[in-house]
């Protein structure tokens, strides 16, 4: 089952891609962007002290304590595995991005893998961003964390980007509200690479598109639901899974 798209249909490398109409975020501008879709190819809490306990007790704090300051890693998934279709951007400084909940807080964001739906597209064409809530609970026009260029990884496959050495992130955690993951172009080619989108399997409606000027729009609105193929791992207190 397809999604519904709109406008200019192109032929490349003889795969189909679709444009996906122009969002409308913001004022209506002739350099309004657009999405890209591309056709299918089918703990526990520390012991209450007791004051009649003995002086072990002192111990037993030391070690409550150091409970408290253990971390487990959890990698967050909304998809299903399976890449119903895929979707990109189309023109330079536009992004996609999908939004996460991490289970408890503070949660530091140690890596994310995506997947990138076939075989189509550049080297050095997508940026990874990392994005917080401004108030009004959606992507912040700013991320807080940006790449250099990627090469992209394998088509049909799960890439890893490793982040425990990034300073933006791990010295400034999640203490609230959701986070995105978004995926930023560099050049207006509109060929992709295309992130795997689950439509059909994803209960999560958190998509989002930038007009690479500032706005954001949920997919949702326009009818695109699912969760882009990307997987967050968070480091978050042991006691609160």
């Amino acid at each position: 089952m397809n999604p519904t798209r709109i406008l200019l249909s192109l032929l490349i490398m003889t795969a189909l891609f679709v444009f996906i109409a122009a969002f409308g975020c913001g004022d209506d501008d002739d350099s309004s962007s657009e999405a890209l879709a591309k056709e299918d190819d089918d703990d526990s809490e520390p012991a209450d002290d007791d004051d009649d306990n003995n002086d072990n007790d002192d111990d037993d704090d030391n070690d409550d304590n150091d409970d408290d300051d253990s971390t487990i890693d959890v990698q967050i998934v909304y998809d299903d595995g399976e890449a119903d279709s895929g979707i990109g951007a189309d023109c330079a400084g536009c992004a996609i991005a999908q939004g996460f909940t991490p289970p408890s807080y503070p949660a530091t964001l140690i890596n994310v893998s995506y997947y990138l739906d076939g075989p189509y597209g550049l080297d050095n064409n997508l940026i990874l961003n990392v994005y917080y809530a401004t108030e009004k609970g959606q992507p912040d026009a700013e991320p807080v964390y940006s790449s250099d260029p990627l090469r992209v990884g394998e088509p049909d496959d799960w890439t890893t980007i490793y982040l425990s050495g990034v300073g933006e992130l791990q010295g400034n955690p999640i203490v609230s509200g959701q986070f995105w993951i978004g995926f930023e172009y560099t050049v207006d080619l509109g060929i992709g690479p295309y992130i795997g989108w689950d439509y059909e399997g994803a209960p999560n409606d958190d998509m989002w598109h930038y007009d690479g000027i500032d706005a954001w729009c949920g997919f949702a609105d326009y009818g695109y639901l699912g969760a882009l193929m990307i997987r967050p791992t968070v480091s978050i207190p042991a006691s609160g899974e």
